[in-house]
């Protein structure tokens, strides 16, 4: 049916009812159009909601004015039309609604598939199809705000042209139609016109992933213009241009006419319509892909040139457009759209292969023929990681940014074909872009995370019984200075390592003797007696030398300087040395030394940072004491007293001190100089007085030879983790320090030997919210990553916790989703504080407590995806209003109110319950940084949960309170029983219908207490226990089943003063109101009388619904008062056969007189039982 056909007499052609028909009020976009048979599995796919508001609601109406609007200028395309319409059938049959999670879930009106764009273009005619057409590709190139301001834009040009038409005599009835129809597309239309259409990219991207990702791979890999020629064309210009390309160019490729592509219209049609000719792509080889897509003729072929003007360029399509709509005031804003960033989404497993494309990026030298082994690399690390026997104490789930890169690896390496094309795609991205992803700037960690750096791998190839650490104490110090005398060829009698200022002196380089090598160490020593009486020996009858060894009483090794008569060396200590009393443990860095005389004392000779160090022939300076003393030079062959260290090559190393720095008398003393590390703290100096000019020679050669030494290669770092060369304990402790940001020395052979170091905070915050977000995304199966995430700072997330926090609580997910889902809005998550569900595009993210029993908190901070949509534009974060309303009590219901006696029955009472979702006209905008933005594309949106009893509305809730921790009113009972009494309490009262949990007992929790039946019915017990946490009474969420009632009433629950109070309020309202109920006591006998006679179920379901109220009729909350009682209570209560403290007592409630007291009390907290709560919910 054409507009055309409509009645001439509605829309003349003449000038002077121009401007009464722009003023019509005849809505003629409320018409319905049968839809192209093509189109029909479409219809039948969509829920019976979305179809409505396709057909008749006001995408409907803005599909049939957009249609009018372009009625003139919308290309003519049938068989575009007919190929589209069977890809869009074939999508709707493919697509699942998975996100029906239950039936009578809260989300149970949004979820599935939402087609209403495509529907009411389909039911609006062929125009509207193109039009939608040209929506798609805006909605694929364009953010939801600039796509609106450019339908705003091309919108208000279009009329203009139409008014120039009609001016000018050149016009017809749909014209004018056109005309008047404009002048009613509001904003908030175009706006949820292109929400519409993006939820449905979202769908038929997830139905068509595998092709669409391959022809994703061909777009992404050329750069080319939507529009060329002038710049002086304006956007509907522009707009409309590309539009009729790319659909006049596909409908002959269709038809089985190749093409050659010119124009990047052309591709971004393809990408947004989901069709996919057989491609032929020049490259340095041709490569022919073919799609084999059977709403194409196999002759339709696209040719694809990628020798790009600018090879430079990694933007695949691009669009630039000037739009005047943006913003409130100003110029024009320009922008541009590139399909590399702004057409393209990653699942989650391909946004790993983006951050490892991040971190290789610094890693110069890798290029992509390289990236397999930048993969293996990574394989072999998350190997070696997790067979670290330091990762059980060291939280391994730090390291699950390892693992995740590892998978990834390992993925690549194995894929083939596009597969492999598509993974090394999104690695090479991320070396080109995703450096700012992962870090400030350029990392300073040497590539492999250091692991090629020559001293690093030299520590991490050390045994695993030296325990060296990254933080340069001591021990590192003294290795460091070590591997650097050996890069400088140093001999062991040229140079030696002075610790902490002279109190301790260790050699650099290995003695040798034989086949054997050992350092040795020197500690100062000063004569004592404080070993006088340490050792019993004497006493016990052994022949003892502990008196002149000090080694054995220190756990150290005997050597012949103890022992100058030749004693043999013992390598025990004497007997009576064996007892542990009498042994230090720990080896000092001074000793004192009962060899030695009393009268014999010795000096340190200390110089500044810079100063030379003279050491005497007596080598006082290193703690090697002479004999005799004085300061006498002596010309022996071998000093006192040593400490010696065991070999690093050779553990068990001989155990006699050398005399590698003695010299006769004649000679001058030996001098040393620092040349590397620090004279305060571990420094190496070198032996300054013999051979100075030959050895300054040698250690500068040495030193440029060390200069130029590259670093180990990626295969040289591989090789080593795979022949376990490298200790898996010290890589663990390796990337513990780095991770935690411990700066990592290392020594450079540049001037001066200045030790570097390096370190890189951000980049490991960024692996740890990599970590964090892929244990979000993995529960949330469908949802994608926008790729615009790639120009964030990961480091800088607001939701991003400490290292050592292993899982995100619910509102740091949602401000973690909220920024993977638009790649931009970086969210406090204290902002989160009151959101329960985030609803973008095609997806509903709601936290997992709506889709739960209440009576367990083990879903807390889960968050589920449902896929489907609210129907509005942008993203909503959608809070629950400060105070639900709830039904008041209506005293013509009274009779449904019984309170009956618990008989104990596991029954469901409330099968007709079910949960609805509405919207109240409260929006409030998030500042996102775009000040004089029209569009607000982040809003909090004020969202009603509804219960229902069939069609009768009985309260809005807020299921948040009834999950935190801090609320004493809400208890779970986790009781586990083995077996009670059967027994059910007599004061147990059944609550069977809404009305009598609305119209409470004024003796709950006193006297009785109330029990809540809805067995097995988790969307019931929510909506009590929410109910309840509203009226303010204090309850007990039971088990759904297996419930122990004997260990319900005998445990103590123990409320709070605080929560006893306000859980009394309501109760002592109702007492409070007596009067003005009995006032109305007359009333109710004469309308109970009225009723006694008939069916008490005589209330129809449309005076229930007349109860319902319209969240936007009001905005004044109504405040229903939970403790009115029933007229007719007195009639139909139960009444109480045993005392009070004798029927506790029996069903195992306290039976203590202080705690239950008479009614009348005027204590607030003395009125109600401390141990046992007012409501059971079962």
């Amino acid at each position: 049916m054409s507009i055309s056909r409509f009645n001439t007499s509605v829309v003349s052609g003449t000038n002077e009812n121009t401007l009464a028909l722009v003023n019509l009020n005849v809505d003629l976009s409320l018409l319905k159009l049968e839809a192209p048979s093509e189109f029909k599995d479409l219809g039948r796919s969509l829920t019976r909601q979305r179809r409505e508001i396709a057909e008749d609601g006001s995408v409907h109406r803005t599909a049939r004015r957009l249609g009018a609007v372009f009625e003139g200028i919308a290309p003519h395309t049938p068989s575009l039309i007919r190929a589209y319409g069977s890809r869009v059938s074939e999508i709707s049959r493919d697509s699942s609604n998975e996100g029906l999670l239950s039936s009578r879930g809260v989300f149970a009106d949004c979820a599935g598939m939402d087609g209403t764009s495509v529907w009411a273009a389909a039911t609006s005619g062929k125009t509207a199809i193109a039009v939608h057409l040209l929506a798609c590709m805006l909605a694929r190139a364009w953010s939801s705000s600039q796509a609106t301001s450019i339908w705003v834009e091309i919108i208000e040009a279009r009329r203009q042209d139409l008014r120039k038409q009609i001016s000018d005599g050149l016009y017809n009835d749909s014209t004018q139609l056109g005309l008047a129809l404009s002048a009613d597309l509001s904003r908030n239309d175009l706006a949820e016109w292109d929400a519409s259409t993006r939820a449905w990219l979202q769908v038929a991207d997830d139905v068509q992933i595998s092709r669409q990702k391959q022809l994703m791979l061909i777009i992404n890999n050329v750069n080319i213009p939507v529009n060329q020629g002038s710049a002086a064309f304006g956007t509907y210009a522009r707009v409309i241009e590309a539009w009729k390309t790319a659909t006049e160019t596909i409908e002959k490729v269709i038809r089985g006419q190749p093409h050659n592509v010119a124009k990047g219209s052309v591709l971004l049609g393809l990408a947004a319509w989901h069709l996919y000719p057989n491609i032929l792509v020049l490259g340095q080889t041709p490569t022919t892909v073919n799609f084999n897509d059977p709403v194409v003729e196999e002759s339709g072929q696209l040719t694809i040139g990628l020798s790009n003007p600018d090879a430079n360029k990694d933007e695949g399509v691009y669009w630039s457009l000037s739009l005047s709509h943006l913003r409130f005031y100003g110029d024009p804003v320009r922008v541009t759209s590139i399909t590399t960033r702004d057409a393209s989404r990653l699942n989650i497993d391909e946004f790993h292969l983006l951050v490892l494309g991040g971190i290789i990026a610094d890693w110069g030298g890798l290029y992509a023929l390289d990236l397999l082994k930048a993969a293996e690399f990574f394989v072999c690390l998350d190997n070696i990681t997790f067979r670290s026997n330091e990762t059980s104490s060291l939280q391994p789930w730090k390291w699950h940014w390892i693992h995740l890169l590892g998978t990834a690896s390992r993925k690549l390496l194995t894929s083939e074909g596009t597969e492999r094309d598509l993974a090394v795609n999104t690695i090479a991205l991320g070396q080109r872009r995703g450096r700012s992803l992962l870090r400030e700037s350029a990392s300073s960690i040497p590539p492999l995370f250091g692991l090629c750096d020559s001293w690093v791998l030299h520590i991490l190839k050390m045994h695993d019984d030296l325990n060296y650490t990254f933080d340069q104490d001591e021990t590192t110090g003294i290795e460091m200075m070590r591997y650097i005398a050996q890069k400088l060829h140093l001999q062991h009698a040229e140079c030696i390592i002075r610790v902490r200022g002279a109190s301790k002196y260790v050699t650099a380089i290995p003695h040798r003797d034989k086949d054997r090598e050992y350092h040795i160490n020197w500690v100062e020593t000063e004569p004592s007696s404080s070993w006088d009486g340490i050792c019993t020996c004497h006493e016990m009858g052994h022949h003892c030398h502990a008196g002149r060894c000090p080694c054995i009483l220190h756990g150290q090794w005997c050597s012949y300087v103890c022992h100058p008569e030749g004693m043999s060396l013992q390598n025990t200590p004497c007997p009576g040395c064996q007892r542990s009393d009498l042994r230090i443990e720990t080896t000092q860095e001074r000793y004192d030394c009962k060899n030695l005389k009393d009268h014999e004392s010795f000096r340190y000779i200390k110089g500044s940072l810079f100063d030379t160090l003279t050491l005497p022939l007596t080598l006082s300076d290193l703690g090697i004491k002479s004999k005799p003393g004085k300061d006498k030079p002596y010309a022996g062959v071998a000093p006192l007293f040593a400490i010696q260290t065991r070999s690093n090559a050779v553990r068990d190393g001989r155990r006699y001190l050398c005399n590698c720095f003695y010299e006769p008398a004649s000679v001058k003393s030996p001098t040393f100089v620092l040349i590397a590390g620090s004279a305060s703290d571990v420094g190496l100096f070198l032996r300054a007085d013999l051979g100075l000019r030959a050895r300054k020679r040698r250690l500068h050669e040495a030193q440029k030879r060390a200069q130029t030494e590259r670093n180990h290669t990626i295969d040289q770092v591989i090789s080593s983790m795979k022949t376990g060369q490298i200790s898996p304990k010290h890589v663990v402790r390796y990337l513990t320090a780095l991770q935690e940001g411990d700066p990592i020395h290392t020594p450079t052979f540049r001037k001066g030997l200045e030790i570097r170091h390096f370190a890189d905070r951000f980049l490991f915050d960024s692996l740890h919210a990599l970590s964090l977000a892929t244990k979000t995304f993995t529960d949330l199966p469908g949802a994608t990553i926008d790729l615009k995430i790639i120009s964030t700072h990961l480091h800088r997330s607001l939701w991003l916790p400490s290292q050592g926090v292993r899982y995100l609580s619910r509102q740091q997910k949602f401000a973690c989703i909220a920024m993977f889902e638009s790649g931009l809005y970086n969210i406090d998550p204290a902002v989160m504080q009151d959101v329960i569900a985030i609803s973008s595009r095609n997806s509903i993210f709601a936290s997992a407590i709506l889709h739960n029993d209440p009576g367990s908190l083990d879903h807390v901070d889960d968050v589920r995806r449902v896929v489907g949509n609210v129907g509005k534009t942008g993203m909503v974060l959608m809070v629950a209003p400060q105070a639900p309303r709830t039904k008041g009590v209506d005293l013509n219901e009274f009779r449904l109110v019984c309170h009956n006696p618990f008989d104990g029955k596991p029954e469901d009472s409330f099968k007709s319950t079910s949960l609805h979702l509405t919207f109240t006209e409260f929006e409030l905008p998030v500042d996102i940084g775009e000040r004089g933005a029209i569009d607000k594309d982040l809003c909090f949106v004020e969202t009603l949960i509804q219960v229902y009893d069939r069609n009768q509305w009985i309260a809005d809730i807020d299921v948040l309170p009834v999950f935190h921790n801090g609320n004493d009113a809400v208890r779970r009972n986790t009781v586990s029983c083995t077996g009670c009494s059967s027994t059910i309490p007599s004061e147990l009262v059944s609550i069977d219908n809404w009305e009598e949990l609305l119209e409470i007992p004024n003796d709950l929790g006193k006297l009785r207490v109330a029990v809540f039946r809805a067995y097995d019915n988790w969307l019931a017990r929510l909506a009590a226990a929410c109910i309840c946490q509203q009226k303010g009474l204090r309850i007990v969420i039971n088990p759904s089943k297996d419930v122990c009632w004997h260990c319900c009433c005998t445990k103590r629950w123990n409320w709070t003063p605080e929560t006893l109070r306000k859980s009394n309020m309501v109760l002592r309202d109702s007492i409070q109101m007596d009067v003005t109920v009995d006032e109305q006591v007359g009333e109710a006998e004469i309308a109970m009388d009225s009723l006694s006679s008939s069916d008490s179920e005589s209330s129809s379901d449309d005076d229930n619904s007349a109860s319902q109220p319209s969240p936007n009729t009001s905005s004044e909350s109504v405040f229903v008062d939970s403790g009115l009682r029933s007229v007719a209570r007195s009639l139909l209560s139960v009444r109480i056969n045993q005392e009070p403290s004798r029927a506790y007592e029996y069903d195992g409630y306290e039976s203590d007189e202080t705690v239950i007291r008479d009614s009348d009390s005027d204590d607030e907290n003395d009125a109600l039982n401390t141990y046992i709560p007012q409501v059971f919910i079962c």
